[in-house]
């Protein structure tokens, strides 16, 4: 002990949330130990007597010393020595202080204890039931946890515990290694908890197994929490009981206490909002009942159908407690005997869910029927099995008591009135702590009706099963039954790791397309676990993208609620849905960094606090591995990582016959009788998730539905005809087989997919063309295996299926500038039948470590997602040169995201890729070796006859003189490539545009010239006058300058004026047009199409001649030089040789 003479301070209670205590601030500058002796004199009836208590000292200064000494009149009175001493004050928590015997304003001796031995071991004890089982829930966060809140104990001390700063328990000290008056526990020091026992009064062997045999009294009760099965697992048990006021137990965990036949209270245990106490349910007393009970009493019926830990409860028990599958229930045996000689009173319920009420009718012919009812029902019941009625539950009773399943019934709230109490006395009292056993028709004659008086409650849930379905799958067998597999390890296997000291499993990542089925897949994981006797786990789901938008402190306490409740209610599956809403990968730029930094770390910790202590499975499901925050997947908390792939052309055939066969049975009869070729149907939606396939089923049955309704329109408008009904008979004779059939046709599907956009597609820039490959002249033999290669596979799929080979999936289009490779791409996206995606070279760079590779893994995604695609590279050496040859190394690593992509270890399947370069000796060559892009097609220079069959092809789209000398053209042109031939034939028509022109402005002058004095001297007088006549407009148009000054003298005008004034003109012509259009509309459609193809008729009028086109080939030259041709000539021969490029290729600066 200190020397120090011991000072007074006044104890004031506090929120401390520990066992330590709080000095004046001006003894924490003085304060010589951390351990401190208070003791006051208190007075007893055997005289005074004075006490000591030690406590621990962590720092901490009090906040307010007169706060709880103010409270106390006497405090101030008892206290002795100067004023400045009564103003200081030890602060210390209000249950610990409690504890110790202390009492707020009190005065005590404190005195600093310099010798304090170090504690080995401490032995303690619950001081409830309650907190014991509060104990067992929490005793990985205790042993954590339970040094920074007591370091100081002694025999006989009461110390306060707290579960996350909300849960207090309290422990009483037994003993402590070594015995000293106080021990101080250090991070090696061992403590011992000893469960709380209960005792109860055993029922005597002998009793008869229907007996029913309360408990004594004067015993102390037992209690056991088990967990309650839902009604779907009772399906095994006696039907005559399980709707009794029943509960099933096994024998296990009977502990001699709850005996077959015995009476027990059942309780409903829920846990408890943050901040609030884990205690029973109990209605207030005093109070009206404004809710159900929430605990009932019943009779116990062991059952070795119910498995250990679990307890199936009759329905009348569950509709008055309205229990939730997987919930906690606290049963203990009666302390009180059933009433004698009550009277039961019977009030009609009026449902608050309602607008309106029902009235109980005051006739006494209406009285007589209910009494009758009820006391027909209870002699039923009571002739079956014994049955039990709690004060204030609510029973329904079926009008009709001979037919027991009748839906009619009538919902009554029931009372207990004791023999000897007056009735509004006993109204007034508490509910839920009597009963009645009604064996006989004793308890029946004494049943009575209240006179009008009605009672307000909630409904009554009489369904307590579980709420979940069998989803739809298909195609999923495998996926399904590894996870499945893998959850069924992680909750059932606890034990037995737990013996091998082996780590917990961590848990499971589902990552895939929005629709792909991620979550019908856990639901019937869920729906199958549930349901299994290994481990009738309990499911809840979290949706992230709801709690996206709150606050850290928000998503924190949503997140570790859940796992409460996960915890409270194991072994149970927490499933996070779209956890990258909540926790996604942090981005470069982004105020939401911190935000994810630290929902990530709180995951992390919360997962492995309770994954290790409690049954629980968390599954995460996301769009993909890398939308996560990377410390969720490195961290192993999601340990397994699996994939919903799109389904493949077998996998969707299946999943489109579970569709029609759960859809109804029109679909049902359609998949049967095989109106409906699903392989047809599941080779047509390459690219369709699972939610794209349902909702293609419901537009095929909508198509049908109109088919029908345009089929019964026709039937009514023919029968009005004459003859209408002969032509029906007709029709109908000659329509089998045809889409006048009832029922889901083929055809149906057909029009349901025309409009339709599959998910995976919409935002994803896909490209198309007109150009075909009649468009395209020469290149023969490259041609032919584009067709092999890309169309052939998707053509004919089945046959391709059986080839052992590995088919070729990346094409290179290299050679000279001009000479068709992209138009090739552009035929294929049209002739395949493919999706197309272009992408031009330097779009994948960017600047910024990363960003390029992730546009690259983007890219390939959106193909996969369009497949079957062709992924076409336009200037593929921009993006794919050789490494080690630029300067910012961007390029390097797009060049090893792209081998990764392409890698024939994960193939592509349906993705195919194309290259397009002028340059191939500079590509990278580790992205030509095989599996990758395999095979090189040459471009070349087309030759005489590929230059006749270029400038033909061309010409197909022009109007052509047919007497044109094409081989002429071909020989002269030597040196061309096909864009030079194009590019002539398109300077030819211009020609010819601007030659037709030209005579078409002579012939008007000359016609305007002859008569335009004749024009001046007619009517006209006083005006200049200048016609305009137009092929295309029909008759000439005569326009007059009027009011000038010289009539005389006429003025012409220019051709250019007269273009901009006939211009003029025909725009308000034509505004004017088209406002008597909207008013007055005459227009047929037949007139529109003779105007559209007299104008189409004009624009062909022009005739490209022979002369246009070797004028045209005089004046174009080569856009390639010889010897320019000449240095790619021995680039493609060295190329194809395999020696090499010829050239040196020096550094590069990136393209980014």
């Amino acid at each position: 002990m200190s020397n120090k003479p011991a000072t007074t301070l006044t104890v004031a209670f506090g929120n401390v949330k520990s066992c330590f205590v709080n000095l004046p601030p001006s003894w924490a500058l003085r304060a010589g130990g951390v351990v401190l002796e208070l003791s006051w004199t208190e007075k007893t009836e055997q005289g005074p007597r004075k006490r000591s208590v030690f406590v621990g000292w962590a720092g901490g200064s009090s906040s307010n010393s007169n706060r709880d000494a103010n409270k106390f009149p006497g405090a101030q009175s008892a206290a002795t020595g100067n004023a400045s001493s009564a103003t200081d004050a030890i602060e210390m928590e209000t249950v610990f202080g409690q504890g110790l015997g202390l009492i707020a304003g009190q005065r005590v001796n404190v005195e600093f204890v310099k010798t304090v031995e170090t504690g080995k071991s401490v032995d303690v004890e619950p001081l409830t039931e309650d907190d014991w089982e509060i104990l067992e829930l929490h005793a990985g966060y205790l042993e954590d946890q339970m040094l920074n809140q007591v370091r100081v104990v002694y025999t006989n001390q009461i110390i306060a515990v707290w579960i996350h700063q909300r849960t207090c328990i309290r422990l009483r000290v037994l003993s402590t290694t070594p015995s000293a008056k106080c021990v101080r526990l250090d991070i090696d020091a061992e403590v011992i908890v000893a469960p709380k026992q209960r005792k109860s009064h055993l029922i005597p062997i002998d009793a008869p197994a229907q007996q029913i045999t309360p408990s004594s009294p004067s015993k102390k009760k037992a209690t056991t929490l088990l967990r309650l099965l839902p009604k779907s697992h009772l399906t095994e048990l006696d039907e005559s009981t399980t709707d009794e006021s029943v509960v099933h137990i096994n024998p296990l965990n009977a502990n001699g206490e709850f005996t077959d036949g015995s009476i027990v209270k059942v309780t409903r245990r829920e846990l408890k909002k943050p901040g609030e106490e884990m205690k029973d349910e109990k209605d207030e007393k005093g109070s009206p009942p404004t809710g159900l009970l929430r605990s009932v009493f019943a009779t116990v019926k062991h059952s070795t159908f119910i498995p250990a830990g679990h307890l199936g409860v009759g329905k009348d028990a569950v509709e008055v407690l309205k229990l939730p599958p997987f919930s906690r229930v606290k049963i203990e045996t009666a302390s009180k005997d059933a009433l004698k000689g009550c009277k039961v009173l019977v009030q009609r319920v009026v449902k608050s869910v309602g607008p309106t009420t029902v009235v109980l009718n005051q006739k006494n012919s209406e009285k007589a029927i209910v009494i009758e009812t009820v006391k027909s029902w209870l002699t039923t019941r009571a002739q079956q099995y014994p049955l039990i009625i709690t004060d204030g539950c609510v029973l329904r009773f079926p009008l009709l008591p001979s037919q027991p399943q009748s839906e009619r019934y009538l919902t009554l709230f029931i009372r207990l009135i004791p023999s000897g109490m007056k009735e509004d006395v006993a109204l007034a009292s508490g509910v839920g702590e009597n009963y009645v056993i009604v064996d006989n028709d004793r308890t029946a004659q004494s049943v009575v009706v209240d006179e009008g008086k009605e009672t307000e409650i909630g409904p009554v849930d009489t369904d307590w099963d579980l709420e979940d379905h069998l989803p739809i799958l298909g195609g999923v067998d495998d996926l399904l039954k590894n996870i499945t597999q893998y959850v069924k390890s992680s909750l059932s296997r606890r034990t037995l790791r737990k013996k091998l000291s082996a780590p917990a499993l961590g848990g499971l990542l589902i990552h895939g397309a929005h629709g792909s089925g991620r979550t019908s897949l856990i639901d019937a994981v869920s729906y199958e676990l549930s349901r299994s006797p290994d481990t009738l786990a309990h499911t809840h789901m979290v949706q992230c993208s709801e709690l996206s938008t709150e606050t850290v402190p928000k998503i924190r306490e949503a997140i570790r609620n859940a796992f409460d409740l996960a915890a409270w209610r194991a072994p149970s599956i927490l499933v996070f849905e779209d956890l990258e809403r909540m926790i996604p990968v942090e981005q470069e730029q982004g105020d939401s960094n911190d935000k994810t930094k630290q929902l990530s770390e709180f995951f992390l910790d919360i997962c492995q606090y309770y994954r290790t202590r409690h049954s629980i499975c968390v599954i995460c499901t996301s769009t993909a591995a890398t939308a996560l925050h990377p410390t969720l997947l490195s961290s192993h908390t999601l340990a397994e990582t699996l994939q919903v792939p799109p389904p493949s052309r077998a996998g969707r055939k299946l999943i489109l016959e579970a569709l029609m066969q759960a859809s109804g049975d029109m679909t049902r009869t359609a998949v049967e009788s095989k109106n409906v070729d699903v392989a047809v149907v599941a080779g047509s939606t390459e690219g369709y998730l699972p939610a794209d396939l349902k909702v293609l089923v419901e537009r095929a049955v909508y198509q049908s539905a109109m088919r029908s309704v345009e089929a019964t329109t026709a039937l009514i408008n023919s029968l009005t005809k004459p003859n209408g009904l002969n032509e029906l008979v007709d029709g109908m004779n000659g329509a089998s087989g045809s889409s006048n059939e009832e029922g889901l046709l083929q055809i149906d599907f057909t029009k349901a997919q025309d409009g339709y956009v599959p998910s995976s597609l919409r935002g994803v820039k896909l490209q198309t063309s007109d150009v075909s490959w009649s468009d395209i002249g020469g290149l023969y033999e490259t041609k032919k295996v584009l067709l092999e290669t890309l169309e052939w596979p998707t053509k004919y799929a089945p046959i391709f299926a059986t080839s052992p080979l590995r088919l070729r999936s990346g094409l290179l289009l290299y050679g000279f500038p001009g000479c068709g490779k992209t138009l090739l791409a552009s035929a294929v996206a049209k002739e395949c039948g493919l999706n197309f995606i272009s992408v031009k070279g330097p779009e994948l760079l960017n600047k910024y470590i990363g960003a390029s590779e992730q546009a690259c893994r983007d890219l390939f995604t959106r193909a996969q997602a369009a497949r079957p695609c062709v992924l076409f590279f336009d200037e593929f050496d921009a993006i794919a040169p050789r490494r080690g040859h630029d300067n910012t190394g961007v390029t390097d690593r797009v060049v090893n995201q792209m081998l990764t992509q392409m890698d024939g270890a994960e193939g592509l399947e349906g993705v195919y890729v194309l290259g397009a370069t002028s340059r191939p000796d500079i590509i990278d060559p580790a992205l030509l070796r095989p599996g990758r892009l395999d095979k090189s097609l040459l471009c070349g220079m087309p030759d005489v006859s590929e230059r006749e069959d270029i400038l033909k092809a061309v010409a197909r789209k022009l109007n052509v003189d047919p007497t044109v000398d094409y081989q002429e053209l071909a020989v002269k042109s030597d040196g061309f490539s096909g864009a030079d031939l194009q590019a002539m034939m398109y300077n030819a028509h211009l020609e010819a545009v601007h030659e037709m022109i030209d005579e078409q402005d002579r012939e008007r002058d000359e016609a305007m010239a002859g008569h335009h004095r004749d024009d001046v001297n007619g009517s006209q007088q006083n005006g200049v006058v200048a016609k305009h006549n137009n092929a295309a407009d029909g008759p000439a148009v005569e326009f007059v300058i009027a009011d000038r000054k010289d009539a005389s003298s006429v003025v012409r005008m220019t051709a250019a004026e007269r273009g901009l004034l006939a211009q003029r003109i025909e725009s308000i012509h034509k505004d004017y047009s088209d406002k008597l259009e909207v008013l007055y509309p005459t227009t047929s459609d037949a007139s529109k199409s003779a105007k559209d193809k007299s104008l189409d008729t004009v624009v062909h009028l022009t005739v490209i001649k022979h002369k246009h086109l070797v004028s045209s080939l005089s004046s174009t030259r080569p856009s390639l030089a010889r010897e320019e041709q000449a240095k790619l000539n021995r680039v493609y021969d060295e190329f194809v040789s395999g020696r090499g490029a010829p050239v040196e290729v020096g550094k590069k600066a990136s393209f980014a």
